[in-house]
């Protein structure tokens, strides 16, 4: 079983969500929320480049000082955008420690105040 995981995630991030086996997926919605931290992304640049339905990553950052819920939100080419917000993150960590694959997408993005980049995404799970 975590051997085909391992091959199914590779799939997935050496061709993109959308071009994995779709006939054999179902994508479960779970949730919208704003990434956090965008104000701490040093490539502000990446921001302006991000569209509607962008497929993002979400990777597990058990290790993180600050929290060990912790979920960084990613480019497909693995540029970090920030994290899922520490109020918002314990449900998807549990999920994500059982082994169940989360993604998301770009819902809308705009600079808000401070030069801070406001991120909504809407939150997945995919399910065989």
């Amino acid at each position: 079983m975590d051997q085909m995981k391992d091959m199914i995630l590779e799939a997935v991030e050496m061709n993109g969500i959308e071009n994995v086996v779709m006939p054999l997926m179902n994508e479960i919605f779970l949730s919208f929320t704003d990434i956090a931290g965008t104000r701490y992304v040093d490539n502000q640049d990446v921001f302006k480049r991000l569209e509607k339905n962008d497929p993002l990553l979400l990777e597990r950052e058990a290790d993180n000082e600050y929290d060990s819920n912790a979920i960084k939100v990613l480019t497909t080419n693995g540029e970090k955008l920030g994290y899922i917000p520490k109020k918002d993150n314990s449900i998807f960590t549990r999920l994500m420690d059982a082994g169940k694959i989360l993604h998301a997408r770009v819902y809308s993005c705009y600079e808000a105040d401070y030069a801070q980049w406001r991120v909504s995404i809407k939150i997945c799970m995919i399910d065989f």
